[in-house]
C-alpha cells in the first residue's frame, strides 16, 4: 500500500503522506511475474519460497535480506536489522489481520510515530525520518517486486537516508485487502525503514 514518510527536527516538523499508486501496491504479483529469476539464485534463497511454509523468523530474515540486496544493487547504504523496528512492525501486522484492517493505522492503534516511540526506537532521538510499506503476496520476492514497481513504495525501500530496518510477515490477509486473495498461501507484510540522531 502507499507508504507514509515522516520526519521531525528540533526546530520544525514536517509530514509528507503519499496517496499515489495505491492500486499497484495492493495488487500481488502472480508467481514468477516481474521477478528476476536469474538474480533469484544469488542470495536470499528463502525469498522465493511460499511465505506459508516459512517460520516467522525465516520470513523476516528473507524480507530484510532481499531489501538489503536491492539497496546494494542501487548503491544505497546498508540498513541494519533493528529489534525495536521489528517490534513496531510485528504489532501492526498482527493487528491488520486481526481487525481486517488494511491501513497504516488501525482501530485503537497509535500513529506510526506513536508505535516507534512505544517500541523505544525514537526514545532520546533529536531528529528522525521513517517510511512504512504494507502489502500482501505469496513470497518475499513477489512483495518486494510489487513495492519496487510502485513509486511511493520504491522511495521508501531505496531511501538514501535510512539506516535501520524492521520487518514482519504475518500469515493471512485482511479482508479489506480486496486485491489480495484469501488463499492461505498469502501473507501480510509490514516493513519500516528509519534513521535517527541522538540528542
Amino acid at each position: 500500500m502507499n507508504a507514509l514518510r515522516h520526519s521531525r527536527s528540533q526546530v520544525r516538523r514536517s509530514v509528507v503522506a503519499s496517496a499515489a499508486g495505491i492500486l499497484l501496491a495492493l495488487v500481488p504479483i502472480a508467481p514468477g511475474g516481474g521477478v528476476d529469476t536469474a538474480s533469484a539464485r544469488v542470495g536470499c534463497p528463502a525469498a522465493d519460497r511460499p511465505v506459508d511454509g516459512l517460520s516467522r523468523a525465516e520470513a523476516r530474515a528473507a524480507t530484510v535480506c532481499e531489501i538489503r540486496r536491492q539497496r546494494r544493487l542501487t548503491g544505497r547504504a546498508v540498513v541494519r536489522p533493528d529489534a525495536q523496528l521489528h517490534t513496531a512492525t510485528r504489532r501492526h501486522a498482527r493487528l491488520m489481520v486481526k481487525q481486517d484492517c488494511y491501513e497504516h493505522i488501525c482501530r485503537g492503534e497509535a500513529s506510526i510515530e506513536g508505535r516507534l516511540f512505544k517500541s523505544g526506537y525514537l526514545r532520546g532521538a533529536r531528529n528522525w525520518s521513517y517510511g512504512e510499506n504494507i502489502g500482501c503476496a505469496t513470497s518475499v520476492r513477489q512483495m518486494i517486486a510489487t513495492w519496487l514497481a510502485n513509486e511511493p513504495s520504491r522511495k521508501i525501500l531505496l531511501g538514501k537516508a535510512y539506516r535501520d530496518i524492521g520487518a514482519t510477515v504475518t500469515k493471512g490477509v485482511p479482508s479489506e485487502a480486496q486485491n489480495c486473495t484469501s488463499d492461505p498461501s498469502y501473507g501480510t507484510f509490514t516493513v519500516l525503514l528509519a534513521v535517527r540522531q541522538p540528542r
